[in-house]
């Protein structure tokens, strides 16, 4: 996770930044097809997405790396491209799927909107992230790994 942390001094991770069309951090979270179209792109982000994808497939846990996208850059979650919505939830904390999470549930608007401070009038993106969160389920994302669990609490 290191490699995605934000250092001025680090040149790779701005000309990673220009490259990658998503944010650097939600780079390693993306779907197989999304990382496909960044092959042969830049070396760095090759090879970074390669060792990574062998993490995946050794813990089994392509399914569950969604907990840990980033909301405002999902390259998934069309309506982002709609509105900002998703990056002024980002600048107020909420930047992972599984920070609106309870017991592998959606939490309540109240309590996301008092938790973060987010405005009333930010309910219909939540409607729309809790059924895109609730169709993920569908196709198969359910329990946490225990490797997925202690990524989040690093992130948090």
């Amino acid at each position: 996770m290191k490699w995605t942390e934000d250092n001025t001094k680090a040149k790779r991770l701005m000309i990673v930044k220009e490259l990658a069309p998503c944010s650097v951090k939600t780079l390693l979270f993306l779907e197989k097809k999304d990382m496909v179209k960044l092959k042969g792109q830049n070396t760095r982000i090759n090879n970074t997405l390669h060792n990574w994808k062998h993490i995946c497939k050794k813990y089994k846990i392509d399914n569950e790396l969604f907990y840990l996208r980033e909301m405002g850059w999902d390259p998934q979650f069309t309506p982002i491209k709609m509105d900002n919505i998703l990056k002024i939830w980002s600048s107020k904390g909420l930047q992972i799927y599984s920070q609106i999470l309870l017991k592998h549930n959606v939490d309540s608007f109240e309590a996301i909107s008092n938790r973060f401070s987010l405005a009333q009038s930010h309910f219909y993106k939540y409607l729309q992230v809790r059924n895109y969160i609730n169709n993920l389920k569908k196709e198969g994302i359910q329990d946490q790994h225990p490797l997925i669990s202690y990524m989040i609490k690093k992130v948090q």
